[in-house]
């Protein structure tokens, strides 16, 4: 048993897939726009970051995408959009995360915004109760990769860095984990993941 030892996972490209795509497809379509513009002149930039952190409401976010998309939205055109990302669970991350809950810890971590959060909480909720916290940046006012981010994780866990694991798909957020201590991991698909939890001896 592992128990003194806990892994965190991001959600979005390693417990279930996402694909904002699928934003610019229907803002695209209800808009009668250019999809290949909207995709361009998208960008996760400030406005994005505040909006994860809770610093902007969510019409001031809608705004800035109105003048930055140059579209408008129509009745609930952009939450329908925004939240139509969330695709399906990937296949093998729900048996293997009721696996390794037998020997360790299990959290989550993940970017979010305010408009996001019912819909894949409610989406997802069976395979969220695997773990026992899911750590949103909306709720608790930092994002990755900020170092404040992990640490209330760490605070809650009540271990070391040393102690724990990190899965995320998006470099610069392995990268700071790494500086804060944590043992940290790159998820670019479900098979490497696993092919690195049995290398890493988190699995057999």
């Amino acid at each position: 048993m592992n128990r003194n030892k806990a892994l965190i996972f991001d959600l979005g490209n390693v417990v279930f897939k996402i694909s904002f795509d699928n934003a610019f497809r229907y803002w695209a379509n209800a808009a009668k726009g250019d999809i290949k513009q909207i995709k361009d002149n998208y960008a996760f930039d400030e406005y994005y970051a505040h909006f994860e952190k809770n610093l902007i409401t969510p019409d001031e976010f809608k705004n800035h995408l109105i003048e930055k998309l140059k579209i408008n939205f129509e009745g609930d055109a952009f939450e329908r959009g925004w939240n139509s990302i969330y695709e399906e669970v990937i296949p093998g991350v729900p048996e293997l995360l009721a696996e390794l809950k037998k020997s360790y810890r299990l959290v989550a971590l993940t970017n979010t915004n305010i408009v996001h959060y019912p819909t894949w909480a409610a989406k997802y909720a069976k395979e969220l109760e695997v773990f026992e916290q899911v750590f949103s940046s909306h709720i608790i006012g930092h994002r990755k990769p900020e170092p404040a981010a992990y640490q209330v994780v760490l605070d809650y866990l009540h271990k070391p860095p040393a102690h724990t694991w990190f899965f995320d798909d998006h470099l610069p957020n392995i990268v700071a984990a790494e500086k804060m201590g944590i043992n940290a991991v790159l998820v670019t698909s479900f098979e490497k993941m696993l092919d690195d939890m049995k290398q890493r001896g988190i699995t057999r």
